[in-house]
């Protein structure tokens, strides 16, 4: 899989990219080799491990903190921290994941994959039957357009994520600040022969993209 960012700015990309074989089966893919920044602040061993890359003014600014090390930094209780385990449970939207921060792991750990500016990285993914496929991102100083190139046995799919032009948001009837997601792809026949391009472009608030594919 090969992921391009062009952001306006700077993105964090926290990846926590799970495939479900079955529906009682959930199977995170690894990205550690990706890892190269810690956006979050931890309390461990009894200290604070602060972020090195944050999330605002080009990595320099304004990181996450686990509810511990909030709570140990005697941070308002209204103020909005992320799960001392790194684990996000299961919910309408996504199966139980679990991100590459805790209070646990070791103060050197990398937990981010972190992009200034437009870059591109690529990962592979197990061979397996996928029925759903998660990208957890974050984006900073506005908005950010993702392409996502999926390469498989018999097709690929580029799947762009960007604001839409007047007339698309008027003729998909969106709200201020709706995104689109623009699919295009390609199957091939024997030989590596295309014979197939179709090109959607749907509005994000009201869609989920559902591949069921074998990875090679």
């Amino acid at each position: 899989m090969k992921i391009a960012s062009g952001l306006a700015a700077a993105a964090m990309l926290t990846i926590g990219f799970a495939r479900a074989a079955r529906a009682d089966q959930v199977v995170q893919v690894p990205v550690d080799a990706l890892l190269n920044a810690r956006a979050v602040t931890t309390l461990t061993g009894g200290r604070l491990v602060p972020w090195t890359v944050g999330i605002d003014g080009n990595g320099l600014a304004d990181g996450y903190m686990t509810a511990a090390a909030s709570k140990f930094h005697n941070d308002p209780a209204t103020l909005k921290t992320l799960p001392d385990d790194g684990r996000f449970l299961a919910d309408a939207r996504h199966p139980d994941v679990l991100l590459h921060f805790s209070n646990d792991a070791d103060a050197a750990s990398q937990q981010t994959h972190y992009v200034r500016g437009a870059g591109t990285f690529t990962f592979a993914i197990p061979a397996g039957t996928y029925s759903k496929m998660f990208l957890f991102v974050t984006s900073s100083e506005g908005s950010s357009a993702l392409k996502i190139t999926m390469t498989y046995s018999d097709a690929m799919d580029v799947v762009n994520l960007r604001m839409p032009s007047p007339d698309e948001a008027k003729s998909l009837d969106l709200g201020p600040g709706t995104p689109v997601i623009l699919v295009a792809r390609t199957a091939y026949a024997v030989g590596n022969r295309p014979v197939e391009l179709c090109d959607t472009t749907i509005a994000a608030d009201r869609y989920e993209l559902l591949y069921d594919i074998s990875a090679q």
